[in-house]
């Protein structure tokens, strides 16, 4: 897709080779973007940095430019994620050296491009005649004048950010500011609604701080992913905290979700959700401080907890009358007084089934919901297929093994693999497995219940052929488990060389060690024969150099540099597209052997990572050690 531009307030630039410009404007003379943060008075905000103002209209035009540029609709489904934008901003702003230092510049860029799955370039330019931070207040209220906030939340409405918010003052009695974005005038009125209940119940404890971001002067919303929506709820919450003399913040999601592992194939590629990804949160924190100058810290306290234990943490507080008042719908445009969930989206499937697994039924009655989640009919193809993949991944990771469970989600998993400090790669990902194993054991025990609840209906066939009570119980004696899922290897079991891998662990099939012959120019993988040929041997050897730089200078794997694709093509003496060419090469060949011998498929960026405007590096995860510390495979002994 071609690069578009887009040119924020005032600024001008010479257009003759860009077709199409995308014009937004906070505060110039014909502004079409209005932007209002409630309840924060004049007299909080007396002295609001500038770097701080930059920042919420930074992340207003990244938000609606992100609304306004389409990534294809339907028509783009099968390309998942495949298929990117490409941006490129130019905006002014009050410190535009700061905003341009590489620390800040690369820090935002590594955040957007993981958040969006998009390409982002950024220029940043004087801004003249630069608004104060009070003109986004609606000044009509003067709000507390000295609230001392403990804890600062995001605070979406949904069943996940009402429980954070319950913790905090039910629990510790501490004060809370909620962040809301406005995001639409339904979502809004559910947001106010649970905010003056939380004022009521902990007087003096709670304050709301609702955000709007309004789009006029005929600018239309032609893509609803708005992936982006995070930074600029991340970016209001920061600006807050900071009034209020706080540097943390703190989203509230549960892991299933924040994690994002496929729960069914229409959640892929740029329609799954990293709101919360632990790498998106690492990449926030990263940008925040470096924007600041301050430690500053993004974290999500519900990481490893299931959509069930939130549901159960909600029962626990005393407010569970609030849950039924939470809206976790992704059809908001759809929400009517009577049903304020679909029932048909993974979002509504994932917190009904948690409900009723944590024997929270009545306290959020079926009658909310548009479809039942168990009896009622999935009329369309795409109802039905979202319902039958959500249960059976469920239902599959309740039986994986943790061999058979990285065989699978290695790549997704190894994205959180660094993400939290004092846990080993290891450790998080045999937390995740756990956590999505309880996920798994909810679904089943929800569904359990309501197949022994309507047996006698299932008996005398008078549900609807699609409900999911029905697709449990499949005809010819199918159900939606089928064969308990293993190990590839185990399915092996009795062949020669499935019993040569009997030793392989949990521990050692998470790890890639990797060594250079330099006396024969090979590559050396630990458990596999050697990935031979001067070329794959010249590019690791390239790389390798830069990874071990980085070992030495001590840097966070997340930092670890990239070498770009026109200085390693250059070094060479190859054209890029050449380069790519080899970087392929090697990858394709070290995973035939990686998955012919460890029965594990082998991620693309599982050795040589590649980063869109910087080019590849060694993956941070990857052990690279000297040549006698490793076991390698014999080629030959495949035919003995």
């Amino acid at each position: 897709m071609a690069e578009r531009l887009v040119l924020c307030g005032e600024t001008l630039v010479e257009r003759s080779r860009h077709q199409e410009v995308l014009r937004l404007d906070l505060t110039g003379a014909h502004p079409n973007i209005t932007l209002r943060l409630e309840d924060i008075s004049r007299r909080m905000v007396a002295n609001v940095p500038d770097l701080l103002t930059d920042l919420i209209e930074v992340a207003a035009y990244v938000f609606c430019a992100d609304q306004l540029i389409s990534r294809g609709g339907d028509m783009m489904r099968s390309m998942g994620s495949d298929w990117r934008r490409k941006f490129r901003f130019v905006i002014p702003v009050r410190e535009p050296d700061h905003w341009s230092s590489p620390a800040v510049l690369d820090a935002l860029t590594d955040l957007l491009v993981f958040l969006c799955e998009d390409e982002f370039r950024f220029e940043f330019t004087e801004l003249s005649g630069a608004p104060l931070f009070q003109s986004y207040l609606d000044l009509d209220r003067e709000g507390p004048s000295a609230f001392q906030a403990d804890e600062i939340i995001l605070f979406s409405g949904g069943m996940d950010s009402l429980s954070g918010a319950l913790e905090s003052p039910s629990g510790e009695g501490r004060h809370v500011a909620l962040v809301s974005h406005q995001s639409s005038p339904k979502m809004y009125e559910r947001q106010r609604h649970l905010a003056n209940e939380l004022t009521k119940r902990f007087p003096g404890r709670v304050l709301h701080v609702p955000v709007r971001v309004t789009k006029h002067g005929g600018l239309r919303s032609v893509e609803n992913t708005q992936r982006s929506r995070t930074f600029l709820f991340g970016a209001l919450a920061i600006a807050t905290a900071q009034i209020l003399g706080r540097n943390r913040i703190r989203f509230f999601e549960n892991g299933v979700v924040s994690l994002n592992l496929p729960i069914a194939w229409q959640v892929v590629g740029t329609r799954a959700t990293r709101t919360t990804h632990p790498r998106v949160l690492n990449d926030m924190t990263r940008f925040f401080s470096a924007l600041i100058g301050e430690e500053i810290e993004v974290d999500n306290p519900f990481v490893w907890k299931t959509k069930t234990d939130v549901a159960k943490l909600i029962a626990a507080s005393g407010h569970v009358d609030l849950l039924r008042h939470s809206v976790s719908c992704s059809r908001v445009y759809s929400m009517t007084k009577l049903h304020t969930h679909c029932g048909a989206c993974s979002q509504c499937l994932d917190r009904r089934f948690a409900t009723l697994a944590a024997g929270l039924a009545d306290d959020d009655p079926a009658a909310m919901y548009g479809v039942d989640l168990l009896t009622g009919e999935r009329q369309d193809g795409e109802q039905r297929t979202m319902a039958e993949s959500f249960v059976r991944r469920a239902l599959e990771f309740r039986r994986m093994t943790e061999i058979g469970f990285l065989g699978q989600c290695a790549g997704e998993v190894s994205r959180a693999a660094f993400c939290f400090p004092g846990m080993t790669a290891d450790a998080v990902t045999q937390s995740v497995f756990e956590l999505h194993r309880r996920h798994g054991n909810a679904v089943h025990s929800a569904l359990t219940s309501g197949v022994k609840a309507y047996a006698e209906d299932l008996v005398s066939g008078t549900l609807p052929p699609n409900c999911i009570v029905r697709m449990a119980i499949r005809e010819h004696g199918k159900d939606l488990e089928q064969t308990p899922i293993t190990d590839p290897v185990e399915a092996e079991a009795k062949s020669d060389r499935a019993k040569k891998r009997e030793d392989r662990t949990f521990d050692t099939v998470g790890k890639i060690r990797l060594s250079l012959d330099d006396q024969a120019q090979r590559v050396m993988l630990e458990g596999v024969p050697p990935v031979t040929g001067p070329a794959n041997y010249s590019l690791i050897t390239r790389l390798v150099a830069q990874y071990r730089q980085d070992r030495e200078a001590g840097r966070a794997p997340e930092n670890f540099k990239y070498t770009s694709a026109r200085e390693l093509a250059g070094a060479f003496a190859i054209r890029e597209p050449t380069l790519r060419k080899r970087v392929n090469r090697f990858r394709k060949q070290a995973a035939e052997r990686f998955e012919d011998w460890n029965g594990v498929p082998l991620m693309q960026d599982a050795i040589i990572e590649t980063r869109e405007w910087k080019g590849y590096r060694i993956n941070p995860g990857v052990w690279v050690v000297k040549s006698d510390e490793l076991k390698v495979r014999d080629a030959e002994a495949r035919k003995s």
